[in-house]
């Protein structure tokens, strides 16, 4: 009977998640700017992040708003079924002695570059490879998504205080609350990087 090696180590998880996570900030980011643009809250945006991990489906939710339930239901069970398969697929290479609960908590955190890295790394992996894996990749998505949502509110015209925001890093702007203020500083930080 052969030994099977199995990863288990949450920070070799997170080392492996860091550039995932990187990626995913730009791509958040502008997830944030289209929802908040489209009339949706900074705050339920960040939930949409935090709760789907998915930028095909949310994007494609975003551009079909407008549409009918048919297509909307239609579109994201299209988009979104390639995750189901992943999910089924990567079962094959979770450890053995994995609990159901845990495999489906699991399953949350699948995207395209989790999958490929967990099945493609390591002969076996464990639940705390996988949630190291899968915890910084979802932190970046939701920060993305929040300094997104934030510089777009805060460049938008709606902003009583400031409405040409949008030139904020050559035009200073006189602020009445801390939350205008960090929402500059992230506005600008994201652009700087």
């Amino acid at each position: 009977m052969k030994l099977e090696v199995v990863e288990n180590r949450f920070r070799k998880g997170i080392q492996d998640g860091v550039p995932i996570g990187l990626g995913y900030l730009s791509v958040s980011f502008t997830f944030g700017m289209m929802a908040v643009s489209n009339g949706i809250p900074v705050e339920a945006a960040v939930v949409i992040s935090l709760t789907n991990v998915t930028s095909a489906g949310q994007f494609s939710g975003l551009m079909l708003a407008h549409g009918s339930y048919v297509e909307l239901a239609l579109s994201q069970f299209i988009i979104n079924l390639r995750y189901a398969l992943m999910s089924l697929s990567l079962t094959q290479k979770v450890d053995r002695h994995m609990k159901t609960h845990e495999r489906a908590l699991i399953a949350y955190g699948v995207t395209d570059e989790i999958f490929a890295l967990a099945s493609s790394t390591y002969e076996r992996v464990g639940k705390w490879y996988m949630a190291g894996l899968i915890a910084f990749p979802v932190f970046c998505w939701t920060l993305g998504t929040f300094l997104g949502g934030s510089g777009e509110y805060a460049a938008s015209g709606s902003n009583p205080v400031c409405p040409w925001y949008r030139h904020l890093w050559n035009v200073p702007c006189h602020y009445h609350t801390s939350g205008q203020k960090a929402a500059l500083r992230a506005y600008r930080i994201a652009f700087i990087c």
